[in-house]
């Protein structure tokens, strides 16, 4: 089982960095594996809602449900194919920022053929990467406030 919790603080509202997470379509620009994702549930996002991604790496396919939405606060999918995962995203304001906690629990078992610390590493470094990344996307391309920013 590989676990890997960050939190980190985004300079946007809650509300902006909400939204663009919870646009599944926005994935493959923040996140390193992942090559395209989108919705295949009609109407608002919400628990139920499902989704679809492929990633980089021999095309992995996932498919996922929406299984916690708690708006501006808490949003959590599970694979319901692929790598048993769950991925959640936990939301506070911080002044005019946003103090995200991010946290996913894999069963790595049967992926690949490496040892679970190796897994464990890689995993953790990836996820570090694409945080800093959603960092920057979200910094670089908000709307800035008239007063203030």
């Amino acid at each position: 089982m590989i676990k890997i919790e960050r939190t980190i603080t985004i300079h946007c509202p809650v509300e902006e960095v909400f939204a663009y997470i919870c646009e599944v379509e926005h994935g493959p620009r923040y996140t390193s594996g992942q090559r395209e994702a989108h919705k295949t549930s009609n109407g608002p996002t919400g628990v139920g809602t499902t989704f679809a991604t492929c990633g980089k790496f021999l095309n992995r396919s996932a498919t996922c449900e929406i299984v916690e939405y708690e708006l501006n606060q808490r949003l959590a999918w599970k694979t319901t194919s692929g790598s048993p995962t769950t991925t959640t995203w936990s939301f506070q304001p911080s002044g005019p920022s946003t103090r995200m906690t991010f946290t996913r629990v894999a069963d790595a078992h049967g992926i690949v053929r490496l040892p679970e610390s190796m897994l464990q590493e890689f995993a953790n470094g990836r996820v570090d990467r694409d945080l800093a990344t959603l960092k920057e996307l979200l910094a670089v391309t908000r709307t800035p406030a008239a007063k203030g920013w």
